[in-house]
């Protein structure tokens, strides 16, 4: 059988016919690869590199989470996340969906041809725990933003393969998810080894599970996407169960770092509160090209004032947005770039001579007033990781569980969030001034846009709360629930018969 070993391609280009269709980029085969330990590894690095995608992890996110808020604008005006624009058939649409079933035919390799590799059965568990886990993430990402959607669990390798799967219901997909990261957390190991960082952990495992059962008790679309639904409570006690072990069972292991910002740090950016990240390293052989290391992310948040390599400003703060955060947050002089010397000596400041601030948590390497001396070599070698879970977010879910659990505004229910507003130097929230469910949901939606503002977290967040279109600005006259989901790109419901699209869509 081919296989192809660091490139997979799941889903064709518009030429080709089949909802699977691969192209094949090398001649070796499954009988002459993962057959021991090295060639099982290389195979999990292939996996984790199909993660480090601009259409996926390096930029894609951002729209589908972040672009698609009233805290985010683009230069651009045809972004259909930032527009709400209602076409299933936008090319933003569609690099995203590729970009998920790449991943997962990469993960599947390594988990479908692990048996046959002679190693240790310790170490085959770990990478195996390893693909777990990026599945489980993968397709925690695809059954957010669409719904239901075909479970493909085995690698696709040879046209005999059913490559037009059927869309799974949601309860099928997000119970697979819960076993993987369940396999995950019995052989993923407590801390990385040196060489390892990035990989994924215990704690990872248990911080991303609590996220999917704290998911899986909020809101969504029913099946046939007329109403909006909320899941099962009793996943708020398996979620609190989770985040809580994290917590207490993780002392030393995960915490705040006391300055906001040593999580964006080059020095400090895989520390203590770092659970998971998607890794990005300069000067490797490629960067800033196809088969690179490097990322885009400085070049897509950057202004175009000659304070970087490159720049390509497509990503700008929401004014209304910056103006939310007190003068004494110290969260705020991290988050934005609102203050700079420009290429040619002129102090740029909004709101005075800058429309809107930009993102500070992507631009490291920033030289002011023309010196250069860029340490990137090219647009795409940054070296900026995309936080995927980290401990702050930990101890806000920690909070929503635990209402969600109980519906009791307690001092213990806050403790989470006022452990994130005492790093910022802010008080702690008042209990008088909280009385109902609803003034409870805003305040942690607020907490949770002021702290991971920009990371690939606010319209999942909003969703998840039933708070989308008290959040967001959406066109008069749209359905009122049509965008707790993305649509599924036209041309891969044309296809495959079997597919079916998000629901309303």
């Amino acid at each position: 059988m081919k296989v192809i070993l660091f490139i997979f391609v799941l889903l064709s280009a518009t030429s080709c016919n089949s909802f699977l269709d691969e192209k094949i980029f090398t001649d070796v085969t499954t009988d002459d690869f993962y057959n021991n330990e090295d060639e099982l590894e290389a195979a999990l690095v292939a996996a984790y590199s199909s993660f480090q995608s601009v259409n996926y992890y390096d930029n894609s996110i951002f729209q589908v989470a972040d672009l698609s808020t009233d805290m985010l604008d683009t230069r651009y005006g045809n972004n259909v996340y930032n527009k709400f624009n209602s076409s299933k058939d936008h090319n933003q649409y569609k690099v995203f969906w590729e970009s998920c079933w790449f991943a997962n035919n990469a993960v599947n390799s390594v988990i479908t041809y692990a048996p046959k590799a002679v190693m240790s059965d310790d170490i085959r568990n770990e990478i195996l725990a390893q693909a777990h886990f990026l599945r489980a993430l993968n397709y925690f990402n695809l059954v957010r933003v669409y719904g239901p959607v075909p479970l493909v669990l085995k690698a696709v390798s040879t046209v005999n393969d059913d490559l037009y799967p059927k869309t799974a219901s949601l309860d099928t997909v997000y119970t697979q998810i819960i076993a993987d990261l369940q396999f995950a957390k019995q052989f993923l190991p407590q801390n990385n080894e040196t060489g390892k960082i990035g990989r994924a952990t215990k704690g990872a495992a248990m911080s991303l599970l609590g996220k999917v059962y704290l998911t899986y008790a909020g809101h969504r679309k029913s099946d046939d996407g007329s109403t909006l639904i909320k899941g099962d409570a009793k996943y708020y006690n398996l979620a609190f169960s989770q985040l809580d072990s994290v917590v207490k069972g993780h002392t030393g292991t995960y915490a705040l770092f006391d300055d906001y910002a040593d999580i964006f740090s080059k020095d400090t950016e895989s520390g203590i509160e770092d659970i998971f990240s998607i890794q990005y390293k300069q000067g490797v052989v490629g960067a800033g090209a196809s088969g690179g290391e490097g990322s885009l992310k400085q070049t897509h948040w950057a202004p175009q004032y000659g304070i970087t390599h490159s720049a390509y400003a497509t990503y700008r703060v929401v004014p209304a947005f910056y103006k939310k955060f007190a003068s004494i947050d110290k969260r705020k002089s991290v988050i934005f770039l609102d203050r700079f010397i420009d290429q040619d000596g002129v102090l740029r400041a909004y709101p005075k001579t800058l429309s809107h601030p930009y993102v500070k948590k992507y631009i490291r390497d920033i030289r002011e007033g023309g010196i250069g001396g860029f340490t990137n070599t090219s647009a795409r070698d940054g070296e900026e990781n995309t936080i995927i879970l980290r401990y702050a977010d930990v101890l806000l879910m920690h909070s929503e569980a635990l209402y969600g659990m109980t519906k009791s505004i307690t001092t213990e229910a806050i403790w989470g969030i006022n452990e994130v507003r005492k790093r910022a130097g802010l008080g702690g929230l008042n209990l008088g001034n909280i009385h109902t469910e609803d003034q409870f949901i805003a305040r942690l939606l607020d907490e949770r846009e002021k702290e991971l503002c920009f990371e690939g977290h606010g319209w999942f967040d909003y969703v998840r709360t039933g708070q989308l279109y008290k959040r967001i600005k959406i066109p008069t006259g749209s359905d009122p629930i049509k965008f707790y989901y993305w649509p599924i790109p036209s041309i891969e419901i044309n296809k495959n018969e079997n597919l079916v699209q998000s629901p309303g869509w």
